[in-house]
């Protein structure tokens, strides 16, 4: 019985739909490239023909999130009918991820086991995001509710730290130290932008709803 072809596009999102999904429950250093094939249906030849090994599946795959986030932030960020401090938070919440599509994955990226995905998410987040939330910073300094010198490096900052304080520490700490250093980071970041005290505090929300 002869294969089924498909376009380009389509083998290509359905490679990367497999990989994510295992990434997400056998963790990427678990999943083989014969793991991949076997989901998707093809032999290694076509496999080949996309990506040359399983950590180019695992680029495409972040590369592929991080366009999501992307896509979403700079609707906010350009639009002119908000504040600047409006814009930052809407922007943060989508950076959370926090939908039933993307859940698992992230989950999975913040999992111990996968320290090098965790790491090259982080990466990738950081350098394409960073100057999309420092032109907000910049608004914000302009209209008085913000105060840095440093809007850029600020931001890259503050992104690697929330990412060591909560989101890596989630599966190795108990609840409450958590909610601990979420509030540390919290105000961390207020003070980081010259922010009034409490301005942030929407951030904890996820946190006070699991009390």
């Amino acid at each position: 019985m002869s294969r089924i072809r498909k376009n380009h596009d389509e083998r290509l999102t359905e490679i990367l739909d497999a990989a994510e999904k295992l990434f997400a429950t056998k963790s990427y250093d678990l999943t083989t490239v014969n793991d991949i094939l076997e989901v998707v249906g093809i032999g290694k030849g076509t496999f080949y023909h996309y990506f040359k090994s399983k950590e180019e599946v695992m680029e495409a795959v972040l590369d592929r999130l991080t366009a999501l986030i992307v896509e979403k932030i700079v609707i906010v960020a350009d639009d002119s009918t908000l504040s600047a401090h409006d814009k930052m938070k809407q922007m943060l919440l989508y950076l959370n991820i926090d939908d039933e599509d993307n859940r698992t994955i992230i989950e999975e990226l913040n999992n111990p086991s996968n320290a090098k995905m965790h790491e090259k998410s982080m990466y990738k987040i950081n350098e394409t995001v960073s100057p999309i939330l420092a032109k907000v910073v910049e608004e914000g300094i302009a209209e008085g509710v913000y105060q840095t010198d440093y809007p850029l490096e600020t931001i890259e900052g503050l992104i690697i730290l929330s990412h060591y304080m909560v989101d890596t520490a989630m599966p190795l700490l108990d609840f409450d130290r958590i909610v601990s250093r979420a509030r540390a980071l919290v105000r961390m970041i207020e003070l980081s932008l010259g922010a009034q005290a409490g301005s942030f505090a929407f951030l904890l929300e996820g946190f006070d709803n699991q009390n």
